[in-house]
C-alpha cells in the first residue's frame, strides 16, 4: 500500500467522500489472499481450529482377524496435519459386538502407532464380559481413552440431539500428517460394528 489514505468525514459532499471510500475498499481488498483472509496477520490470540470431515458409517461390517485392522469401510480420517505444539481432539461412537465371549477388542491408532494413555499403556478396549450382544463403544476424556457400555447397545442412535461420547479425547503428536483410525481384532470368531461416528479436529496456537 502506498500513499496516504483519507477517511470520509461526516457531512462532506458525496463527490468528496465517495472516492475516499472506494480507495479504502480497493486497498483493503489488495491485502486479502485467495481464502479471503489477511495474510500474515498478527493477532493477539492466534489460536486456530481445523475441523476435518467426519467419518460416518451406518452399515454393519465384521472383521475376522487376530491382529488389529480396520473394517471393510475404515473408521478413519486421513490427512490430519498437526503443526508444532498442536493437538488432536477426537470423538468416537459405535455399536460393537463379538461372536465369541471375551475374544474381541477395539483400539485407536494414529497412523501405524497405537494410541497410548497417560501412563504409556496402549489404549485398547477388550470386550471382556460383554457377551455377544451389541454394546456402545466410545471415547472417554479420562485416562482410559475408550469405554464400553452395554446399556443402549441394542437401541439405534437418535438422528438428532444425542451425546457422542463420555467426552473428547485429546492427543499430542509431533508435527506431521497423520491418519486417525479405530481398529478391531478378535482372538476367536469375529467383531462386528455399526452406527460408527468418528470426529477429529486440530487445535493450535500457531495456526493450522
Amino acid at each position: 500500500m502506498t500513499g496516504t489514505l483519507e477517511n470520509p468525514v461526516i457531512g462532506e459532499l458525496n463527490a468528496t467522500g465517495d472516492p475516499k471510500i472506494v480507495e479504502l475498499v480497493k486497498q483493503f481488498n489488495s491485502l486479502l489472499n485467495g481464502e479471503n483472509k489477511l495474510a500474515n496477520a498478527s493477532l493477539e490470540n492466534p489460536r486456530q481450529v481445523k475441523v476435518y470431515a467426519p467419518t460416518i458409517i451406518a452399515g454393519e461390517e465384521s472383521r475376522t482377524n487376530t491382529a488389529f485392522g480396520t473394517l471393510t469401510t475404515p473408521d478413519e480420517i486421513s490427512g490430519i496435519v498437526v503443526p508444532t505444539n498442536g493437538k488432536i481432539v477426537l470423538n468416537y461412537r459405535a455399536h460393537v459386538k463379538q461372536s465369541v465371549e471375551s475374544a474381541g477388542a477395539v483400539a485407536l491408532f494414529l497412523s501405524t502407532n497405537q494410541v497410548k494413555n497417560h501412563i504409556s499403556e496402549k489404549v485398547e478396549l477388550p470386550l471382556t464380559g460383554a457377551g455377544t450382544s451389541f454394546l456402545i463403544v466410545n471415547t472417554h476424556s479420562a485416562s482410559l481413552g475408550l469405554e464400553g457400555n452395554s446399556v443402549g447397545g441394542s437401541t439405534p442412535d437418535a438422528t438428532t440431539g444425542m451425546v457422542i461420547a463420555t467426552g473428547p479425547m485429546e492427543l499430542f503428536a509431533a508435527a506431521g500428517t497423520y491418519t486417525l483410525s479405530v481398529q478391531f481384532k478378535s482372538s476367536s470368531g469375529s467383531v462386528t460394528a455399526k452406527e460408527r461416528k468418528l470426529f477429529a479436529e486440530v487445535h493450535s496456537a500457531t495456526g493450522v
